[in-house]
């Protein structure tokens, strides 16, 4: 072990640091060389302490939350992965938010209702919430998103049932912006808690933090490291929300085996009109058009429970899982003449 990870593990003590650990034990891929360093955060003030202790010391690091929507390449990761991990919720039902306005970022949704309308009601697509009150509600980076939004159903908060059955974490959650049907989460966010390049702490608003499909300010940005979210959520009907998570549960819950999630990004509209498709669903078009679901790659398959997902049959790689994502891009160029966007994140070498 180099001198620098030595001082790291001594600054950083009591903190456990794990060297050598196996990143396919921490996603949801099961895939991935080992990290050298690799420290488990439950609490912000470990979080802040680790990247700072890890810059100081010029060790690359990089932070990750429920391990979906993540490949880890076969060789590992060099320098630290901190993995953050917390049940840290704070209500404020009675602090009423009237600004930003919901849905106040604006974002084309590239779902197709009329086709969704075969196999989910009308009202698990949506409904109108906006006449309740909203209070707020912050959560630690580390907490579990589905755990997230049961809690706060219990403590009787609504408009996270559309994303029901969407692994990761809340961090995760932000950085990705994620999305189901015609809701992103930028329509529920209010702003977040973050630690800078300069080790300072600053609240970024709602319209700072460049949201877009599958997008935020930080994925573009690794300097800044997503510590706590705040939430505009509604005081709404609790009964009706909660049929509506069971209902996106239930079509979720097919979803078995080890991936990583949707990974590409549906097609915008001007790349479905230049393709000529019928629809900017990548399930749909490989199944459906393409013909490619069952494709096979070493351990990795297409399609197994949806057409945009690549499973790990148990031994799959992630030069596997690569290489087949570099065919099905080469294939939509030379048929469709568009260039997919890789929706999962790969880290490591």
């Amino acid at each position: 072990m180099n001198e620098i990870y030595k001082k790291f593990i001594d600054v950083i003590h009591p903190i456990p640091v794990h060297c050598d650990e196996p990143m396919s034990k921490h996603t949801t891929f099961r895939i991935g060389g080992p990290t050298d360093l690799y420290v488990e955060a439950t609490t912000t003030e470990t979080l802040v302490n680790a990247v700072k202790k890890a810059r100081e010391l010029h060790i690359p690091f990089h932070v990750l939350g429920g391990g979906s929507n993540v490949l880890v390449k076969d060789k590992g990761v060099r320098g630290l992965v901190i993995q953050v991990k917390s049940d840290q919720i704070d209500y404020f039902p009675e602090e009423e938010v009237t600004s930003p306005p919901f849905r106040s970022v604006k974002i084309q949704s590239r779902f197709n209702i009329k086709a969704a309308r075969e196999h989910i009601s009308a009202e698990a697509i949506d409904y109108d919430e906006s006449d309740y009150p909203r209070g707020v509600v912050i959560a630690d980076a580390g907490v579990g998103f589905p755990a997230f939004i049961r809690k706060c159903f219990e403590n009787h908060f609504t408009g996270l049932q559309w994303f029901a059955g969407i692994p990761g974490s809340v961090g995760g959650a932000l950085y990705n912006n994620i999305h189901t049907g015609v809701h992103h989460l930028s329509d529920v966010l209010l702003g977040a808690e973050v630690l800078d390049e300069n080790f300072e702490i600053s609240f970024f608003k709602l319209e700072e933090m460049n949201f877009g499909y599958d997008e935020s300010i930080f994925r573009t940005s690794r300097d800044l490291v997503i510590l706590r979210v705040h939430f505009g959520l509604f005081k709404g009907d609790l009964q009706r929300a909660r049929k509506v998570h069971d209902e996106w549960l239930g079509k979720k819950n097919i979803y078995e085996g080890y991936s990583a999630g949707c990974v590409f990004s549906n097609l915008s509209p001007k790349q479905e009109e230049t393709g000529n498709l019928p629809t900017s669903s990548i399930g749909f078009i490989n199944d459906k058009i393409l013909g490619i679901v069952g494709l096979k790659e070493g351990g990795a398959l297409l399609g197994k429970f949806h057409g945009n997902f690549i499973t790990n049959e148990g031994n799959a790689t992630a030069s596997d899982v690569l290489k087949m994502i570099d065919h099905i891009k080469k294939l939509y160029y030379e048929k469709f003449g568009v260039q997919l966007q890789r929706e999962i994140n790969v880290i490591g070498e």
